[in-house]
Parts: C-alpha cells; sequence; structure tokens
C-alpha cells in the first residue's frame, strides 16, 4: 500500500466570462440584480446565507398567465 501523500497542487479558478458566443450560438449575460420583487438581494443573504436561489411569484404567476392566455388561443381549450 502506498501512503505517499500526493504534491500540493494550487486551486485554479477560472473567471466566468460573459458576452462570448456559445455552442447554441447565443451570448452569456450577467445581471447583477440589487433587489427581488423590492427585498433587497442583501437583506436575503444576511437572512437565508449565500449561494441562494430565488424564485419571483410574481415572475412566475405572469408567465404562468401569459403561457395560458397563448395556449388558450391556440389550443382552443376551456380552462378554469
Amino acid at each position: 500500500m502506498n501512503t505517499q501523500k500526493k504534491p500540493y497542487s494550487k486551486p485554479v479558478i477560472t473567471r466566468q466570462r460573459t458576452g462570448f458566443v456559445s455552442k447554441f450560438g447565443k451570448a452569456g449575460t450577467l445581471t447583477v440584480l440589487e433587489n427581488i420583487d423590492g427585498v433587497p438581494v442583501q437583506k436575503l443573504v444576511e437572512e437565508f446565507g449565500s449561494p441562494l436561489f430565488v424564485l419571483s411569484e410574481k415572475t412566475i404567476r405572469q408567465t404562468q398567465r401569459k403561457a395560458l392566455r397563448i395556449f388558450k388561443d391556440k389550443l382552443f381549450c376551456h380552462w378554469n
């Protein structure tokens, strides 16, 4: 059994670059938000820690309404 330690290798941190075209033909974008639905991001991080994944109820509801409106028009379905 080999009990020798492996030599230390310094970690490499690669900066994420935005703006370059991806394999899907779109450039990446980075948007920094100061607040989400009126709540400061700093307050959320202080309360819940980081990293933090936040969903906006307002955005989810708007997207759902838009999708429902589009599908109702296209499929002639009647949902309640």
